[in-house]
């Protein structure tokens, strides 16, 4: 049995996820990790350009959204949760400093 704060295995997944990160390195860490575990990536460099791809997603190949929570333009994790147009969608905000 896995004890409470000790890693197991990771496994990976099939999902098709948007990572959003102003950070470019921090972009490029999690699309390669993310790949690496078998998840296809869309990314976006901040949140007016994920809501874009959001609202362009029309057949909802879009599974998970992994987002910053605060970016330049108003736009971060927080505002993409409250977007209408991805209701339904789960999302992961993570802050990083």
């Amino acid at each position: 049995d896995n004890l409470k704060g000790q890693p197991g295995p990771v496994s990976g997944g099939t999902e098709t996820v948007l990572v959003v990160d102003d950070e470019p390195g921090l972009l490029e860490i999690a699309d390669s990790m993310l790949r690496e575990l078998g998840y296809t990536t869309v990314i976006a460099g901040n949140g007016q350009e994920a809501m874009n791809i959001l609202k362009d997603d029309r057949d909802h190949k879009i599974d998970l959204v992994f987002s910053d929570v605060i970016m330049p333009g108003g736009i971060g994790g927080f505002e993409l949760a409250e977007d209408k147009g991805s209701s339904g969608l789960r999302l992961h905000r993570q802050a990083g400093r």
